[in-house]
């Protein structure tokens, strides 16, 4: 049988406030409900908040995984505002959202690039 996995993506919102208040939140309810028994649980802050989002979730437990919103397909290199899967794996992202709706319609995102 497959765990269910939920997933809550924060697209271009929050501040590194809101972001850390929601984090605690959500990991709270986490804890508090067991729900990390009955299926797996990311969130996928802004880049920017990655690092204050992770530290929370570690310091709550670590019950709410840490995703990224994209990864870029090389490792390293002169690719201006890309981040690399090694980079996000250096900061406790366990998962990455790909191919979705709006990197599809709004950047041209094809099947090839995801």
């Amino acid at each position: 049988m497959r765990t269910p996995f939920v997933g809550g993506n924060w697209k271009m919102n929050t501040t590194r406030s809101s972001a850390t208040a929601l984090a605690s939140a959500v990991a709270d309810a986490v804890a508090k409900e067991r729900l990390d028994s009955r299926c797996e649980i990311a969130v996928f802050p802004p880049f920017v908040y990655l690092e204050a989002v992770g530290g929370i979730l570690v310091d709550r437990g670590g019950w709410v995984r840490l995703g990224a919103q994209d990864v870029y397909h090389q490792g390293d290199g002169a690719f201006t505002g890309e981040i690399s899967a090694h980079m996000l794996k250096d900061l406790g992202v366990s998962v990455v959202l790909t191919g979705h709706s709006e990197r599809r319609h709004v950047l041209g995102e094809t099947d090839d690039v995801v």
